[in-house]
């Protein structure tokens, strides 16, 4: 008799064990799919509609956004949403490509999956001449507006300036296109995430 009822209630603890697993699946794939149709709305909405991403005209940044059609000046173009990391998370990424602070001294939005955003395409050309849009942070929101500073013609890529304090931390000198000593690398690169 005590051995059946170990072995109905090793089958509970099993069903139990299977039945949570089974709940965290579904759960999952809810929140995937909710996500998946937020991306397409994005990719379908109005933004999208006058937006397409190609090679971009500056030499090794990758994609870039282009207008399909013109777009007036102090028009929304697009938004720059993403991941929200603390600055310890924002630290350890490896990759800060698509990184950007400026939201308060421990948020910083991580785009680097979020395809479906217009604004992680904008490029930043290093020419203030060929500037014709700017990012619009919120720190309520914790995300970012790309706003048109001028009209923009169609087939026209969309630039805006990722600032001196993003190039600094990566080692560039803006002026000079050279590398920075590593020290002042360092301290660039937690002036950004601090104040962006």
């Amino acid at each position: 008799m005590p051995l059946r009822k170990l072995r109905t209630a090793a089958y509970a603890l099993a069903g139990a064990a299977v039945a949570a697993r089974l709940a965290r699946a579904y759960r999952q794939r809810k929140r995937r799919r909710r996500q998946r149709a937020r991306e397409a709305e994005y990719r379908v909405g109005p933004a999208w509609r006058r937006l397409r991403v190609a090679p971009s005209t500056v030499k090794g940044a990758g994609e870039g956004l282009f207008a399909t059609e013109r777009i007036a000046a102090d028009e929304t173009i697009g938004f720059y949403r993403g991941e929200v990391l603390t600055l310890r998370e924002a630290l350890q990424l490896k990759d800060r490509d698509y990184l950007m602070g400026g939201f308060g001294p421990n948020a910083h939005v991580d785009a680097s999956k979020a395809f479906a955003m217009p604004g992680r395409y904008v490029n930043d050309a290093f020419d203030p001449t060929r500037l014709n849009a700017r990012f619009d942070k919120s720190r309520k929101t914790r995300s970012a507006r790309v706003v048109a500073l001028r009209d923009i013609v169609e087939g026209e890529e969309i630039f805006a300036s990722y600032g001196r304090s993003y190039w600094s931390a990566r080692g560039v000198d803006v002026d000079g296109r050279s590398l920075l000593p590593f020290k002042e690398r360092w301290r660039a690169t937690l002036l950004w995430l601090l104040f962006g």
